[in-house]
C-alpha cells in the first residue's frame, strides 16, 4: 500500500509559465533587450538558481550592469507576490486531492526544481499545502539526478514500494523509478484521478 505520495509543482500543481512569461517580460524591458533575447541568456544560467549555486542579483550585475538589481528583484514581488495572481495559477482540483490524501491519514510532499529566487513565493503559497517540501535549490540538487530523491526518505520509515511520485517529465518519474518508488506521469487531472484513485482504494472508504 502507498504511505507516502510526493508531488512535483510545477505544471502538476501550478502552472508556472504564465507569471514566468510576465516576469521575464518586465525584466528584458529593464534589460533593454527583446524577450526571446532575454529567455535565451536565463536559459544558459537557470540550473545555477535551481541548485542554489547563482544567485540572481549576481547575474543581474553582468546581464545588465547599469541597471539597479533592485529594480529587477522588485518586479519579481510586483507579479510573484501578488496572492490572487499566484493562486489563480494553482489548480485547486489537485491541492483538493492532496488535503483528501491528508485527511486520510497519508502524508504527502512537494518535490520541485524550483529557483531560489522564488523561494519565499513557494513557502508562502505552496508549502502550506503539504506536510513536508523538498526543493532543489535549498538542497542543492535538481531532478533527474538520483540524489535529490533520497531527500524523500528522511521524511518517514517509508520502502521505496509505499512511495508514490507525480511528475509531469518522464525523465524524473523514471529516475524514481529505478530507485524503486512508483511513479506516474502526470498530463491532467481528468486523466490522473481515476490512476490515483487506485492506489488510494485500499486506503480511502470512499472514492475522491
Amino acid at each position: 500500500m502507498i504511505k507516502f505520495y510526493v508531488f512535483d509543482i510545477g505544471n502538476v500543481i501550478w502552472e508556472f509559465r504564465p507569471l514566468f512569461d510576465q516576469l521575464f517580460l518586465s525584466w528584458s524591458i529593464l534589460a533593454d533587450i527583446s524577450f526571446n533575447d532575454f529567455r535565451n541568456e536565463y536559459e544558459k544560467v537557470y540550473l545555477g538558481f535551481e541548485t542554489g549555486q547563482t544567485q540572481i542579483e549576481d547575474w543581474f550585475k553582468v546581464l545588465a550592469p547599469s541597471v539597479d538589481p533592485k529594480d529587477f528583484m522588485k518586479k519579481i514581488d510586483d507579479i510573484f507576490g501578488n496572492a490572487d495572481l499566484f493562486n489563480s495559477y494553482l489548480d485547486k482540483n489537485m491541492l483538493d486531492l492532496i488535503k483528501t490524501i491528508q485527511e486520510s491519514g497519508l502524508k504527502v510532499a512537494c518535490l520541485s526544481n524550483t529557483e531560489n529566487f522564488i523561494g519565499n513565493y513557494f513557502k508562502k503559497y505552496i508549502e502550506p499545502y503539504f506536510d513536508y517540501s523538498i526543493l532543489s535549490w535549498a538542497v542543492h540538487q535538481r531532478k533527474p539526478n538520483p540524489e535529490i530523491y533520497q531527500n524523500i526518505f528522511q521524511y518517514g520509515d517509508y520502502k521505496p514500494e509505499e512511495i508514490i511520485f507525480i511528475d509531469d517529465k518522464p525523465e524524473n518519474v523514471e529516475a524514481a523509478q529505478k530507485l524503486g518508488i512508483n511513479g506516474i506521469i502526470f498530463k491532467n487531472y481528468l486523466e490522473f484521478k481515476p490512476i490515483i484513485d487506485n492506489y488510494l482504494v485500499d486506503k480511502l472508504s470512499v472514492s475522491i
